[in-house]
């Protein structure tokens, strides 16, 4: 009798103990869901976490064909040229360096908090590609122009107009990746030949707002990265780590350095 009595009261303790635990488990649920509905809300009417990939350089060509037209008795009438397979040329570019500056500041809806940034930044990329030579000289592919695309995970958060240099000059982008219908910005190139290079220094500024994360994509066969902030309490995650990095009440700096040959990020943009 006094076992059952001894084991009875382990029970009501433990479901004394349970019960709190559960209630706890379920405000923090609660906390957290209302948090990421925050999140959102403010993300719709400004800007989510932000990520920036490329610049690419995209080539379009079509193949050119010759078709014989024959008669009803199947001699051959003339010969025609037409369109036949069409395709692009995806391009990265040799070196990749981009600098930024992260200013922190909050968005406050209800009782949740949301860390937001400014960022300022440079992407600055070299090129320097052979287009293909025609198989055939006498059956020249057709080329047309090719773009220049760099893809923004929220463009809503484009504070200014970005401000693109190609070997020096300035020059207007265009809405859209360009590509594939992705967000971002891209500029129309000229309409190179079969067998030249394209080569050329590519400076893209701009200043992009975010919340909670940004992310860089390492698409350049040799990519560096460089992220300055007042904000003192950084999370790398990803991929890689920084090469160096340093952490201190005043902020933080961390500085990547990621090859082509340690990621898949060509293959998966293929």
């Amino acid at each position: 009798m006094k076992l059952a009595l001894k084991v009875l009261v382990v029970v009501l303790m433990a479901l004394a103990i349970l019960v709190p635990l559960a209630m706890i488990r379920g405000v923090v649920h609660d906390r957290k869901a209302y948090r990421a509905e925050a999140v959102q809300a403010i993300a719709r009417s400004e800007a989510g976490a932000q990520g920036i990939a490329g610049p690419v350089l995209v080539v379009p060509w079509t193949e050119i064909v010759e078709v014989e037209e024959k008669d009803m008795r199947g001699d051959v009438v003339r010969t025609v040229r037409r369109d036949g397979d069409s395709g692009e040329w995806v391009f990265f570019a040799q070196d990749a360096t981009f600098t930024a500056q992260l200013a922190p500041y909050t968005r406050r809806l209800g009782l949740h908090e949301v860390r937001m940034y400014a960022l300022t930044g440079s992407l600055h990329a070299r090129f320097d590609v052979q287009v293909p030579a025609d198989v055939d000289p006498a059956l020249p592919r057709r080329i047309g122009q090719p773009w220049l695309g760099y893809a923004i995970a929220d463009v809503r958060g484009l504070r200014a107009a970005p401000r693109l240099r190609l070997d020096g000059g300035d020059i207007a982008l265009q809405q859209g990746q360009g590509h594939r219908g992705q967000p971002g910005v891209h500029v129309r190139l000229p309409a190179p030949r079969a067998g030249t290079s394209l080569a050329f220094d590519a400076v893209l500024d701009v200043e992009l707002a975010g919340a909670e994360a940004f992310a860089f994509a390492p698409l350049a066969t040799h990519n560096r990265v460089v992220v300055e902030s007042s904000w003192p309490h950084p999370q790398f995650n990803g991929a890689f780590l920084p090469r160096e990095r340093s952490i201190s009440a005043s902020g933080f700096r961390g500085e990547w350095e990621v090859s082509a040959l340690a990621t898949n990020a060509q293959a998966q943009y293929r």
